[in-house]
């Protein structure tokens, strides 16, 4: 199976599970993950996998998971790739 390359998705493209509901909304594409932020009152920010994508249509992501599975996959975090360890690998020296 190959896996859509989610880089042409763009932010504010609506994002919908694999039973056709809307999840949220893209704020924004990580290296290997799209940032979706769910709607309402109660709103929270998603890192949903390349993995996790089913199809890509213009202004349209489908995702291969139940909204109602979300929650429980542990992507209420951004992925390691796109947060600092804070082990001073990587830092970049300005100086």
């Amino acid at each position: 199976m190959n896996m859509p390359d989610i880089h042409g998705i763009q932010p504010g493209w609506e994002v919908w599970d694999s039973q056709g509901e809307k999840v949220g909304d893209v704020v924004s594409i990580e290296s290997n993950s799209v940032h979706v932020k769910t709607g309402g009152i109660f709103s929270k920010d998603y890192y949903i996998p390349a993995s996790a994508v089913d199809d890509i249509e213009e202004h349209r992501v489908e995702l291969s998971v139940a909204k109602s599975d979300i929650g429980s996959q542990g992507w209420d975090k951004p992925p390691a790739d796109t947060v600092s360890s804070g082990t001073g690998a990587g830092t970049t020296d300005q100086g």
